[in-house]
């Protein structure tokens, strides 16, 4: 289920078109992370020129508007060297690796909403086995 409205970005090189590049929001895979995940896909010819970076950082952006979030999860597969730069970009760390389709899985957190949830207490899940910022 998608949680924020689809991300438009028109072609930067074609200020008239309305070429849908991609998508971006949150989605919930509860067996993986009890949060929703941030999320984006880019048709192949729009690929490596920013504009995955540029959604997701619009869609993190709107995220942090509205109550809910306590923390911004994605995951990547270890294969997917381009997502994998996006989110280093973005300020992601890892914080767990799973088994997926395609290999090794990485689960990765929005580095400033670690220290925002592990400052209090009453909103950290420290009965969450992956938490590696917990005692």
């Amino acid at each position: 289920m998608v949680k924020s409205v689809e991300q438009l970005v028109k072609d930067r090189n074609k200020k008239t078109s309305n070429d849908l590049l991609g998508f971006c929001g949150y989605l919930e895979f509860p067996t993986m992370h009890f949060d929703p995940q941030l999320a984006y896909a880019m048709f192949e010819r729009f690929s490596g020129k920013g504009y995955a970076t540029e959604m997701a950082r619009a869609v993190i952006t709107d995220a942090r508007n509205h109550a809910g979030f306590r923390e911004i999860i994605a995951s990547v597969d270890e294969i997917n060297a381009a997502s994998l730069r996006v989110l280093d970009k973005l300020g992601f760390i890892r914080f767990s690796t799973q088994k997926g389709h395609f290999g090794n899985m990485f689960l990765k957190r929005l580095r400033d909403y670690v220290s925002l949830t592990h400052a209090d207490s009453r909103r950290c899940r420290r009965e969450q086995p992956w938490c590696q910022y917990c005692p």
